[in-house]
This record gives structure tokens, C-alpha cells and sequence, in this order.
């Protein structure tokens, strides 16, 4: 919508025709009898010199000529109808000209004759073709009203002549025309020069406004030229003119210049004053405006309707206060002018700007009983400004139907403001109702009818039909502007589609529409909410190259986003280019800049920023504030310090803040100074502030500071409140000095202060415990009341109990002797108070005793007294008794509530004591007591937590059975006991069972899934979990993540935990370092080095240092790929960086040069690093034996084992070399103390020794010792158990030596149960060996124990499931009892050590050496085969092995060319063995 105010000044814009005539430019002297008029006189006539800076000569473009739709009729004839019009009124009316009707050619002038001078005639006429051509006008102009000549002169044309001719409309035309027309370089004074025609200066007023509305620059040179020739007297009207021209294009010291040189001369014309007033008030300049009102007064002129307006339009401009417009109003009526349409537009208008609803409401009525009916403009600003204002949408409403039923038109700007009235409501249907009806008014949807679609829509959450709306735009020719961009930007940004929104920014800049600063931070947001860091910062950088200044908005967002990121580097070089651009910071930005520094520690950038703070013009208590806020007290401190310098005072309040502040941030120093300075400013407050420092100090336990305060205190005699003395009191309490609390408590008396009760009970502990054994008890009392008579029977029970608490029980004893000695009966509650400091001492027996003396006394024990008791049982640590307990206490009378009850079963499950409370449970459900949900939470809890799954389930079903629904804590405690159990499936069930409950899971329960499968390594099952954890809202932690690519990197899956980490990445996970580790893991087993190198980099990017255990990653990385150098490379640089490499890191070099085969080396550097100080551990151990037991010949693996020796670990030298059973015990206790560091550091050593072992024929020691790691549980003991008719077996957990041995010990089981009969075989025997491949060897128990058994001619075969093996029981009995292979399992020691190494590791199995070659020849000719073919070839010598494998391929060729292996035959075999398979499995 326009602004009203617009309109008002339009009217000022056009001055009226002034009634005097103009002189004659043809004629040299003034007419006889006409008054002389001053005249205007410049110094400097051009105006390309009085105004060089414009360029007047060299314009930037030429305007092209446009001709007018509306031209002005004036009234000729009538200079007193002229000169009536009111100054500064448009003086014209315009008549509409449709056509454009060319005037037709003049005669020629006779007698013209051209001289020597092409420009100049003979009798110095202008030769009009030669001037038009020279002054660029297309066409010749040869003006109809031409000067006459007779008898050879010019005869010049008289004014009545001028005034009644009928083409001056032509002749100002050709006039305005020519000058429009004119080329760069060229003046109006050329042309003007030699121009021919004569016009009255009514036409002159018209070509200046007609010049101007196209080329202020040639009007001001067409004005400038006509006061310097003095052809025309500026008169009122033409200045009035030039001033209006001068006030559209803004050239204000232009006008006002040229308004000081005439104003002498202008007298008290109003139109020159309105003109003046107009240029100042469209630069609401309200103040200059004022001041030409004043003057206008001075000189008396009659102020008229325009100056008004125009004073309204300047004072609107530059910002009505409220009540204002009302004002003007009436002062309008004073001076008797009633106010027009534009007036009471142009006060609604202001009123609307700042949404002032009820003094436009009141202007409306006036404008009403004024009889001034309203305009579409007074009704498109009433409904713009109720159509914006919250809870007055109605209101808009109703005046669009007022305006419709007064028979006026409703255009676009009405209907777009209706539009976002109901937009704003999110009434969609009648948005549509008015959208059609504006189709059918024949309004076009312009970019604000769009905008206002696209951001109902977007609230809406339908952004779909947003972006609809935005396409119909497109297509409807209506070309977006920022606004439309910036609003989808935002809305995209806030539902999370930022790549949308990131199409629609590259969109709006292929659209080449400049991107606002608002544009900007809707990206920003989107990007911060998509957790993409880096892109929202360099949009911001990119905003900030633009020259866009950034606002608070913007800077709170990009601050946010490297916040999240934990950047606080970037975020300093941000907040210095943005102060670089002119950003001017509020107290909100400072205190998140200073706060985050703080927090990280980053000293230099608070000071920096602190520095800007303290240089802005920000009052000293804000500020203070600030830095308070932003946990900086002692750069607060710093400033009241600075205040209180200069002599100014500060506020108490203030001081008090600062002063906690510095307390908790235990800046004692400072607040004593800070204190010290405010006494010096203000004594008479610093006695609340020095209670505040003390209690301060107190606190703190700052002992030696609150002594100097409180002698400083005593010295000048000041008190203090009860507070602060309660306070020190406690501190001194808490710190043992008691005879500080007597010296307070003698301050206390002193001054009068009353004691409360805490005090009283605190002193009188501190006599208790000073005074001596045979000193009175009520010593302290007498000490406190100041009394001499009796100690009241309140007072022992208080000794009592302080000697209880203090566990002084004989104490309390005679305490409580004193207290029958003094007549007093013991009641109840002083009997209570003896057993419980008997109870809180463990004196059960001394509890029990009491009890009974209790009884005898007279006094019966209360359900308190039974409680006292059973916390003596607990205490005394005789929780047996608890039942003997209850049941005395029943035989008193006494039966415990049920608040006894569950207060025990607290108490056993905060110390872990399951068999207690679950016999409290059983008792409180015998006394007939109903337990409620807490008790039946604490015993799941309980039991999950000592890992008892059964109780836990029966105490569940229990539960049920009483009514109660498990709930979310219970459910999650039972989810993850199971997982600590390996029981994956159970966790299942029971998420499950919780869904069918209608308990909805959160994200602990989603998470503990996840982390369940993943180390069950059923990943596509815990990615199922992620699925559906994000369908329900929540998103995986960090440690999820991590579970999940441990899991992938278990399983070999690289690719899957690739996608994993990026996807934790781009969903805004807040990732930590062990989300690094766990895929550089990944990177470690698959050998890849230079991606953990990678990552690496990636680490430090986002923020996170690498720490130790990265570069052992690394290097372990390095180590396993078998390049020792890059290892050794890493450790040099560790040392750069100030990191100290550990026996991890050296470990991991020593384990790359035994990969290697580089054994000297690692010798040497094993040697050299225990001479160093550092002490091998079990890995370094683990990896010299695993190397050992590689080695070809044995003389290696000796010399790799005496380097062990050497350095403190010489069992696996003996234990090869020795046959001693001493060993074995010294075995089992070299397990035992790795128990300690975890179940893999024994299963990794003895996993590697009894492949040492195995490698070099010492079969009988190894098993021996492979029967201690069962015993010592780091074995199943489901390997073997055919002797509990278990005939299967599982190998998982074992390397490939202990797979060997374990498969010779189970089939020597099965071997003579298949000859005893007993027990009895199954009808299918497992073998389970899992796909796990070691990595320090390479080595897969699947592959071992499959060649060894093919190698032997076992019926067992390969099931469908990977990683197990299975066979027909009666096939497997007669394989034991005839096969030669099977004659003699007893496992033995070779006498001798052998020379050479029996074993060796091919293609993943770890099997005898001297099989490799065949193995080899039958893989590369015939490949894989059928175990009885694989059995005939392996055994036969090499001759008979090469003439097998040709029989063999001849046969095949010959089936090839018969047909019989084609794919048909191919497939009916495949047919076969899957049919075989599935009965085997269905057995």
C-alpha cells in the first residue's frame, strides 16, 4: 500500500500559476509603465560550476523522452481566476490527451537569407534546421506562434497576444522536447540561445516541471539559465516549481540554497513556503519544518491547507508520540481550515506505522462527523493496521466489508492486506474466499499476495502447498523478491529440509536478487538445526564479504552453531570480522562470547572481549552483570574497583552479587578488597556487607580469614546478624575448633543476640565435648541459660543424643545416669535416644539390654524402637538375627509398620545386599503388609545389579501378580541385565513385552538395545533398533554409534561402519572421541593405516585432540600391516607434541618389527625400553609368544623367548623347554594375577602359549595347561561334556592351537563313549567354531579345525550356518571306532624339541607343515573339493597326488562334453545337495 503521506506532499509538489505576467525575452527594455520587479543575481551563473561534485555536464545516462499521459490546462485567459488559486495548490487542472496529435508545418519566415555563420541569418534569426541538427532533435521544429516580421523586423508578440494563442500546448512541447533531447556535452544554453519562439512564463513554469519530472539536472541548468539572462522574472511560482523538483530526487542543500538567495526577495509568498517545507518534510526533518512554520507566522502569511499537510506529513515522518495526531487536528480547526481526505490519510497512516490503534480509531470518527467521507487509501491503512495487530484481525475485516458496502473498489493493496489478516489467523478457507474474489475483480497476485501464501503455509507446517505457491508465482510472471526467498528459507530451515532450503538460496541467486541480512540468518538456522557446522559458517563468512552487517540475530545463531561445535577459535575470528564490519555487540552477545571463553579457558580471548565491553557505552551496573553472568566475578570485581576509584558510588545490592559470586568462585582475596574498598565508600553499609563476607568465608571453610574478620569485628566492636553467627558456628562445628564456638557464643551474650534453637544445640555439643568425663553433663546448659537451677529432662535427652551422633555411647550412659540420678523418669523418647546411640555405635547387645531395662521400667517399645533395633542389627552387621528381631519385638507388643519395612529394604539395597531384602520382603509380606510399587522397583533394581537374573524374573512375575505394571525403570533394568548376560534374545522379548504393555520406551531403553546386538554382533538387527528408535523421535548417542561400528569392524564390515559414522555425522550427533576410536579400530583390523591417518585429521578438525591411545591406534595400525618404520615414525612425533609414548606404544613398534620377521630389532628395542624403565605387560608378552610360535625354526622362537627371560617373564621358555610340574602351578598364578587387567588379558596369553606349544610338538603340556584356563574359567566349560550326554562342542572363544587341542580331547570323549555305548550318541553331532579370525596371526578356528578334520576323514560337513559344523551320530561312532586317524588321541611331548616348526598358517588355517604343498597343488588345479576326495589326495605322495588330479580334470572334461556338466546338470546337482542339507537339518 502507498504511503498516505505521499499524497500530501504531492499536493505540494505542484505550485500554482502565479497572476502577474511575465517580460518579454525578445525585448531589450521593460514596457512603458510597468513596475520595475527585483531580479535574481548569481554569482556563479552555471550550474555545472556552482554544483561541480553533480557532474551537470557529464550526466550517467541521457533520459529518453516520455511523453506525458497528462498535460496541463490552464487558464489563460483569466489571471485573476489564476492568481485566486491558494498558495501552493496545483493551480492547473490536467486534461487526459489520448492521442498525440502533431501540429501542423508553419510557414516559412519570408526573406530569410543565411549568412556566412551556418547558425546565425542575416538579421541574426536562428536557422531552426541547422540548430535542431546541432542540438541533437531529430526532427525540424518550426513552431506555429512565430514572430511576425514587417517591413523586414521582428515584431515580438504581445502578452494578451501569448496568453490567447491555442498551441501553447505544441510550443511548450517542442520546447520540453529539444531539451530532453539533447546529447551528452550539450547545454540548454546553446539551445535556449538561438530558440526562436516566444513563450509566456505560465509556459516556462510548465517546460521547467515537465524537464524536471525527466532530468532534474537539465531543469535546475534550464532555471539557472533563465535568472542569469534575465528573460524571465523568477517569479513565485517557478521557484515553487524548482524547489518541488529539487524535493523528489533529495538534492536538499541544493534547494536550500537556492531558497536562501531568494528568500529576501519572496515576501510572504505561501507557495514558495510550502515548497521549501515540503523538500525538508520528505526528509522528515520535522525541526526545519517548525522553523519555516515560524517564520511563515513572523512575516504573516496566511497559512493555507497545504502548509498543514505539509507540516503533518514532516512531523509523521519522523514519528508521532501518542496523542499527538489528535493535537494537530484540533490546531487545524483553530486556525479555521478543516483538514481534507489526504490530511486524516496521512495521520492514520502515522498512527498505523507505529500500530496504534485507538487514536486511528478516534481520527476515523472525526473524519466521519467532519463529513469527509474516506478514501480506498483511509481504508487500505485502517485494515493494514488491524489486519497486522494481534487480536484485532475482526476489525479488518469488518471495515473491508464497510469499504465494499460505500461502493468503493477494493485493489490489490486492500486485498492483500485482507490476505494477511486471515493468513496471520490461519483461516485457509476464507484466504481462498478472498483470493477469488480478487481474481475476479481483475486484481493480478502480486510478490506481496505470494509472500503472504508462502508464510501461512510455512506456519502451517504445509510446505508443500508453500512451495506450490512459490512455482504459481514463477509461472504467473511474477518475479520473487527477497522477502519470498527469505520466508522459504526459513520455513524449509525450521522443518528441517535444509537441502531445500539450500536450492532455494542458489536459486535466489541465479535469480540475481540480492540475499538480506534476514535471507542470510534463515540459512544460518537451518544449517545450525542440521548440525552443519561448517556450512553455517561459511554462509555467514560469506554474508560478511557481501558488506551485510550483521544483527543480533545473526551473530546469536553463528555464536550458537561453533558453540555446538565446540569452536571457540573460530568463534573469536567471527566476532573480530564482524566488529571489523561495523557490528556493534549488545550486553546478550558479550556475555555468550565471555561465558564460552571462560568456560574453555581461553584467557586471552576474554580479556580481548571484555576490553570491547568495557569500551562501549554501557552503564557500569550492566555490565557488571554481564561478566557476573558470564561466571567472570573477578573482571566484575575489577570494574567496581574502578568505579570506587573515581569517587562514585555504587549500588549495595550490587556489590552483594559480586561478592557470592566471588565466593563461589572461591576468590577470597578479592572480596576481602572489594569489601575493604566499599567500607571506605560507604561505612555505613558495610556492616550487612561484612556479615556477607564472613557467612561468605564461613562457608569455604576459609578458617584462618574468618578469624582475622571476627578479631577485626571484636576490635571495633561491630555485631553481626543471627545468620552469620549460625554460620560460623557450623563452620567452626564442621571444623573441630570448639572453642571458637564458645568465644561466639560469649559475642552473642555480649551483644544480646537471642540464640535460636540450632545455635543452643550446637554449643551446648561443643561443652559436651570439651568437658571432661567426670565434669557435669549440664554444664553446658547452665553455660547457655545462664541458669542455676535443675537441667531440664529436654536437655539430657540432647547430651544423649549429640554423644549418640559423636558414637560416644558410654557418654550417653552416664548422661543418661546423671539423668535418673537428677529424679527424672527416662520417657520413651529418652529411652529411644539410648538405643540409637547404641544402634548408630553397633552395640546390639547393649541395644537389646536396653530394651529390656526399657520394659522394666514400665515403658513400652514403639515401632520407632523397633526400627532403632533392626539399624543396630545392620550396623552390628548380624543380619541373621533380623528375624529373631522382629519376632522379639512382636513378644513385646510391638509390631513394626510398614514404614520399618520398606525403610530396610532401602537400606539392604543401597548397600547390595540381596538375601536381606528379599527376607524383609518375605517378612513384610508375612505381617500382612501390601508392598507398593517403590519396593518392588528397589528389589528388580537390586537384583539386576548383582546380575540374579531368576530372582529378578520371579520378583517380576510377582509383581504382576499383585497388580502392579512394570514400568520404563524396571523394563530398561531388565533390558540390560540381560545384556550383561550375552542373553540378546531375552532383551528381545522383553522390549517386546514392554510395547504390548503400552509402555513407551525412551532413549536409555533404545540405546541399551543397540548396544546389546552390537556386541552380540547382530548388526542388522540393532540397525532395525535405529529404524525404529527414529521413527519414535529419538536419535542414537554417541554410544550407540560406537557399539554399532565396534560391532561392524568385529564382523569385517568396513563399508557398514562407514556409512554409520557419516551418518552420525550429518544427523547431529554430538560426537565424541570414542565414536573416532571405534572406526579407527575398524581401519586397524582391516589394515587400512592411512584412513585411521585420515580420520585422524578429520578428529582435530571438529575439536578433538588426539590423545595417547589415538597414536597407539595408529601405530598398532602400522604395526599390523606389518611397516615398522611408520611406527617408529609416530613415537618421534608423539614427542613433538609432548606426549609420553607408554609400554602400549612401544609395545605396538616392537609387535610391527615381529610382523615383520625384523626379530633382532625387536629384541633390541625390548631391551632398550626396560633399561629405560619401562615393565613389560601382558601384551608385549602375548605378542613375542605369538611371533614365537611362528618362526620356521626353532632356534628362533628360543632366542625371542630368552629375550622374555631376560626381561622378568621366563614361563614360556621353561614350559617349551622344561618338564617340570611345578610349572603348571606357576602357570595358573601368572593367570590369576592378570585376572585384574580382564578376561583378555589371560585368554590372549594363553591362547598364544598353547599355540607355542602345539607348533612344536608339546601336546601333553599344552593340554595340561589348557585344562588350568578352564579351570580358571577363561574357557567354557561347554567345550566337551559327552560325559553329560552333551555330545556337542563350542570352540568359539579359542585360538587356533586350543581349537586343536579341545577337538582332540572331545573326540577322544566321544571315542569311548562310541566303544562303551554309553552315553548315547545323538542323531547329529554340532560343532560350533564361529568366523572369528584372530588378528595378531591371522589365524580362523573355522578353516583350522576343517582342514584338520577333512585331513582325517571325518564325516563332519559344513551346515547352512556359517561357523558350524555337523554330522550323522551312528556315521561319526563308526568313523571313531576304524579310523587309523583315530587309534591313538592321547596327546604326548615329542622327547626332543624339534629342529623345525610342525605348523603353518595357509589361506587362514592353521595346520600341519608338511601338508601346506598339498593343499596348495589340489587348490590351485582342482579347487575346492568334497571331504572323501579331499582325504584320498592329501595323503598321497606328490607323484600319485598329480596323476589323481589329471584322472580327475580328464573325467570332468569328459562329463563337460557330454552334457552331463552343463548348466541343466549343474543345476540338478545343486538340487541334490540342497535337498541332502535340508535333511540333515531337519534331523
Amino acid at each position: 500500500m502507498l504511503p498516505l503521506s505521499s499524497c500530501c506532499s504531492l499536493s505540494t509538489s505542484i505550485p500554482s500559476v502565479s497572476g502577474t505576467s511575465s517580460a518579454d525575452p525578445l525585448h531589450v527594455e521593460e514596457e512603458a509603465g510597468e513596475k520595475q520587479r527585483s531580479k535574481f543575481s548569481y554569482n556563479r551563473a552555471s550550474p555545472s560550476v556552482r554544483w561541480p561534485e553533480l557532474g551537470l555536464r557529464d550526466p550517467d545516462k541521457v533520459l529518453d523522452w516520455i511523453t506525458l499521459s497528462k498535460e496541463v490546462d490552464a487558464e489563460k485567459a483569466n489571471h485573476a481566476a489564476n492568481a485566486a488559486h491558494p498558495a501552493g495548490d496545483t493551480g492547473y487542472r490536467e486534461d487526459v490527451i489520448h492521442n498525440h496529435v502533431s501540429s501542423p508545418q508553419p510557414r516559412k519566415i519570408a526573406g530569410f537569407t543565411p549568412s556566412v555563420n551556418p547558425y546565425i541569418g542575416a538579421r541574426g534569426e536562428y536557422h531552426l534546421a541547422m540548430a535542431a541538427q546541432s542540438s541533437g532533435v531529430a526532427s525540424v521544429i518550426e513552431p506555429k506562434a512565430r514572430a511576425r516580421r514587417e517591413n523586414g523586423k521582428l515584431i515580438k508578440l504581445s502578452r494578451l497576444a501569448l496568453i490567447k494563442a491555442k498551441d501553447w500546448r505544441e510550443r511548450v512541447h517542442r520546447l520540453s522536447e529539444a531539451i530532453l533531447k539533447l546529447r551528452v556535452g550539450d547545454s540548454v544554453a546553446d539551445l535556449l540561445k538561438h530558440w526562436d519562439e516566444q513563450l509566456a512564463a505560465t509556459d516556462m513554469c510548465i517546460v521547467l516541471k515537465r524537464v524536471g519530472d525527466e532530468n532534474w539536472q537539465r531543469a535546475l541548468e534550464l532555471y539557472e539559465w533563465y535568472n542569469v539572462k534575465h528573460w524571465y522574472e523568477p517569479n513565485s511560482r517557478m521557484l515553487a516549481s524548482m524547489l518541488s523538483i529539487l524535493g523528489r530526487v533529495h538534492q536538499v542543500h541544493i534547494a536550500k540554497e537556492i531558497f536562501d538567495r531568494a528568500e529576501p526577495s519572496v515576501g510572504n509568498s505561501v507557495q514558495v513556503y510550502n515548497a521549501m517545507m515540503g523538500v525538508y518534510a520528505r526528509q522528515g526533518d520535522c525541526n526545519r519544518v517548525q522553523m519555516l512554520l515560524n517564520l511563515m507566522k513572523e512575516r504573516g502569511c496566511d497559512l493555507d491547507l497545504i502548509t498543514y499537510n505539509t507540516v503533518i506529513n514532516a512531523r509523521c515522518k519522523a514519528g508521532l508520540m501518542p496523542g499527538i495526531a489528535m493535537q494537530l487536528l484540533q490546531d487545524m480547526k483553530k486556525d479555521r481550515l478543516m483538514p481534507d481526505v489526504i490530511t486524516y490519510n496521512t495521520l492514520i497512516s502515522a498512527c498505523a506505522s507505529r500500530n496504534d490503534c485507538a487514536e486511528a480509531e478516534l481520527i476515523y470518527k472525526d473524519m466521519q462527523n467532519s463529513m469527509c467521507e474516506p478514501d480506498l487509501w483511509t481504508y487500505n491503512a485502517l485494515i493494514s493496521l488491524y489486519g497486522r495487530t494481534p487480536g484485532k484481525e475482526a476489525r479488518a475485516i469488518d471495515y473491508f466489508h464497510t469499504l465494499q458496502r460505500q461502493g468503493l473498489v477494493p485493489d490489490a493493496v486492500t486485498f492483500n492486506a485482507v490476505l494477511y489478516a486471515y493468513a496471520k489467523t490461519g483461516r485457509i478457507n476464507e484466504f481462498d474466499d478472498v483470493r477469488s474474489k480478487m481474481k475476479f475483480a481483475g486484481c493480478r497476485a502480486d510478490e506481496i499476495t505470494y509472500n503472504t501464501m508462502i508464510s501461512m503455509y510455512g506456519k502451517l507446517s504445509q510446505y508443500e502447498k508453500a512451495l506450490s505457491s512459490y512455482h504459481e508465482m514463477i509461472d504467473g510472471g511474477c518475479r520473487p523478491d527477497a522477502v519470498t526467498y527469505t520466508v522459504l528459507i526459513d520455513m524449509l530451515g525450521k522443518a528441517g529440509k535444509v537441502n531445500e532450503a539450500e536450492e532455494i538460496f542458489q536459486e535466489m541467486s541465479d535469480m540475481q536478487v540480492l540475499p538480506t541480512l534476514q535471507a542470510f540468518s534463515a540459512m544460518i538456522y537451518a544449517y545450525m538445526k542440521a548440525g552443519k557446522t561448517t556450512e553455517a559458517h561459511s554462509t555467514f563468512d560469506c554474508m560478511i564479504r557481501t558488506g551485510i552487517v550483521p544483527d543480533h540475530r545473526a551473530m546469536s545463531l553463528i555464536l550458537e552453531v561453533l558453540q555446538k561445535a565446540e569452536l571457540p577459535q573460530k568463534a573469536m575470528l567471527t566476532y573480530q570480522k564482524a566488529i571489523r564490519r561495523g557490528f556493534v555487540p549488545d550486553l546478550e552477545i558479550y556475555g555468550i562470547l565471555l561465558k564460552w571463553f571462560s568456560e574453555v579457558g581461553r584467557v586471552k580471548d576474554v580479556d580481548i572481549v571484555a576490553k570491547d565491553l568495557l569500551s562501549v557505552q554501557f552503564s557500569y551496573t550492566d555490565v557488571c552483570i554481564t561478566l557476573l553472568n558470564a561466571r567472570l566475578p573477578q573482571k566484575a570485581c575489577e570494574l567496581l574497583l574502578s568505579v570506587m576509584d573515581q569517587g562514585s558510588n555504587v549500588d549495595e545490592e550490587l556489590v552483594i552479587q559480586v561478592l557470592q559470586s566471588l565466593g563461589n568462585s572461591a576468590k577470597f582475596n578479592e572480596a576481602q578488597s572489594l569489601v575493604d574498598s566499599f567500607n571506605d565508600c560507604s561505612p555505613e553499609g558495610s556492616f550487612k556487607i561484612k556479615g556477607i563476607l564472613l557467612t561468605m568465608l564461613a562457608e569455604a571453610k576459609q578458617v584462618l580469614a574468618v578469624k582475622n574478620e571476627l578479631d577485626k569485628l571484636r576490635l571495633n566492636g561491630l555485631p553481626l546478624s543471627l545468620d552469620a553467627y549460625r554460620t560460623l558456628i557450623k563452620m567452626f562445628e564442621d571444623t573441630g575448633m570448639l572453642e571458637q564456638i564458645l568465644l561466639i557464643s560469649s559475642d552473642m551474650q555480649l551483644f544480646g543476640i537471642e540464640m535460636d534453637e540450632t545455635c543452643k544445640k550446637s554449643i551446648s555439643k561443643a561443652y559436651t565435648s570439651l568437658s571432661c568425663e567426670e565434669q557435669d553433663h549440664v554444664s553446658s546448659h547452665r553455660s547457655i541459660s545462664g541458669e542455676d537451677n535443675k537441667a531440664s529432662l529436654d536437655t539430657y535427652i540432647s547430651l544423649i543424643e549429640e554423644y549418640g551422633k559423636q558414637k560416644l555411647w558410654e557418654r550417653a550412659e552416664g548422661a543418661f545416669r546423671e539423668l535418673r540420678q537428677a529424679g527424672h523418669r527416662p520417657s520413651v523418647k529418652a529411652w529411644n535416644t539410648l538405643i540409637s546411640a547404641y544402634a548408630v555405635c553397633g552395640e546390639y547387645d547393649n541395644a537389646k539390654l536396653a530394651v529390656a531395662e526399657m520394659i522394666a521400667d514400665g515403658r513400652t517399645p514403639t515401632s520407632h524402637t523397633c526400627t532403632i533395633m533392626l539399624q543396630a542389627v545392620i550396623n552390628a552387621d548380624r543380619t541373621k538375627e533380623i528375624c529373631n528381631v522382629l519376632q522379639e519385638m512382636r513378644q513385646y507388643g510391638v509390631n513394626p509398620n510398614k514404614n520399618v519395612f520398606l525403610e530396610l529394604i532401602d537400606s539392604f539395597a543401597n548397600k547390595s545386599k540381596g538375601q536381606e531384602a528379599r527376607a524383609i520382603f518375605s517378612e513384610l509380606k508375612s505381617a500382612g503388609y501390601f508392598p507398593n510399587m517403590q519396593v518392588y522397583r528397589s528389589l528388580i533394581l537390586l537384583f539386576s545389579k548383582l546380575k540374579r537374573i531368576r530372582e529378578a524374573e520371579s520378583m517380576i512375575k510377582e509383581m504382576q501378580l499383585d497388580g502392579f505394571t512394570p514400568d520404563i525403570i524396571i523394563y530398561n533394568s531388565m533390558i540390560t541385565l540381560y545384556g550383561k548376560l550375552g542373553h540378546f534374545q531375552k532383551a528381545a522379548e522383553m522390549f517386546r513385552e514392554m510395547q504390548a504393555a503400552g509402555c513407551s520406551p525412551d532413549t536409555y531403553t533404545f540405546n541399551s538395545l543397540i548396544w546389546i546386538f552390537s556386541k552380540c554382533l547382530k548388526v542388522q538387527e540393532a540397525l532395525g533398533i535405529v529404524q525404529q528408535m527414529q521413527m519414535n523421535g529419538f536419535a542414537p548417542d554417541a554410544d550407540s554409534y560406537t557399539a554399532l561400528i565396534s560391532a561392524c569392524g568385529r564382523l569385517q564390515m568396513i563399508e557398514a561402519a562407514d556409512a554409520l559414522f557419516k551418518n552420525a555425522n550429518e544427523s547431529g550427533c554430538q560426537l565424541n572421541s570414542k565414536v573416532f576410536h571405534a572406526l579407527m579400530n575398524v581401519y586397524r583390523s582391516a589394515g587400512q593405516p592411512e584412513k585411521v591417518r585420515r580420520l585422524i585429521e578429520d578428529m582435530k578438525a571438529v575439536g578433538f585432540e588426539p590423545t595417547l591411545g589415538t597414536f597407539h591406534i595408529l601405530m598398532d595400525s602400522y604395526a599390523k600391516g606389518g611397516d615398522p618404520k611408520q611406527a617408529a615414525a609416530i613415537i618421534e612425533n608423539m614427542f613433538e607434541t609432548g606426549l609420553s609414548p607408554g609400554i602400549q606404544q612401544y609395545g605396538a613398534l616392537i609387535d610391527a618389527y615381529l610382523k615383520n620377521k625384523e626379530y633382532d630389532l625387536a629384541i633390541e628395542k625390548l631391551v632398550s625400553i626396560v633399561k629405560k624403565g619401562y615393565e613389560p605387560d601382558f601384551k608385549l608378552w602375548t605378542s613375542m609368544i605369538v611371533a614365537a610360535s611362528h618362526c620356521k625354526e626353532s632356534i628362533t622362537a628360543v632366542a625371542l623367548l630368552n629375550a622374555l627371560r631376560d626381561v622378568g617373564f621366563s614361563l614360556p621358555l621353561r614350559l617349551l623347554t622344561e618338564r617340570n610340574a611345578a610349572l603348571f602351578c606357576e602357570y595358573d598364578q601368572t593367570l590369576q594375577s592378570l585376572e585384574s587387567s580382564g578376561e583378555e588379558a589371560g585368554l590372549g596369553l594363553s591362547n598364544a602359549i598353547l599355540d607355542l606349544l602345539w607348533a612344536f610338538q608339546m601336546h601333553g603340556t599344552a593340554a595340561k595347561l589348557f585344562m588350568v584356563a578352564i579351570e580358571r574359567k577363561l574357557y567354557p566349560s561347554t567345550i566337551a561334556r559327552v560325559l553329560v550326554k552333551d555330545w556337542s562342542a563350542d570352540f568359539r572363544k579359542l585360538s587356533a592351537g586350543a581349537a586343536l587341542i579341545a577337538l582332540t580331547l572331545w573326540l577322544d570323549q566321544m571315542q569311548d563313549a562310541a566303544l562303551q555305548g554309553f552315553p548315547e550318541v545323538p542323531k547329529i553331532v554340532t560343532l560350533t567354531t564361529g568366523v572369528r579370525q584372530f588378528i595378531n596371526n591371522q589365524t580362523s578356528v573355522e578353516k583350522t579345525v576343517k582342514v584338520h578334520l577333512w585331513t582325517m576323514g571325518s564325516p563332519f560337513l559344513r551346515s547352512g550356518e556359517a561357523g558350524v559344523f555337523k554330522a550323522k551320530g551312528y556315521s561319526l561312532c563308526h568313523w571313531l571306532k576304524d579310523s587309523p586317524h583315530c587309534m591313538d588321541l592321547k596327546l604326548r611331548n615329542f622327547s626332543v624339541l624339534p629342529e623345525f616348526n610342525t605348523m603353518e598358517v595357509h589361506n587362514g588355517a592353521f595346520m600341519l607343515a608338511r601338508l601346506v604343498p598339498a593343499l596348495q597343488q589340489i587348490e590351485q588345479s582342482i579347487g575346492e573339493l568334497r571331504p572323501k576326495k579331499f582325504r584320498k589326495l592329501i595323503h598321497l605322495t606328490q607323484m600319485q597326488r598329480s596323476d589323481a588330479i589329471a584322472a580327475e580334470l580328464k573325467t570332468r572334461e569328459d562329463m563337460m562334453r557330454k552334457g552331463l556338466l552343463d548348466d541343466r546338470g549343474k543345476r540338478r546337482m545343486l538340487a541334490r545337495r540342497r535337498l541332502r542339507k535340508r535333511k540333515i537339518r531337519h534331523i
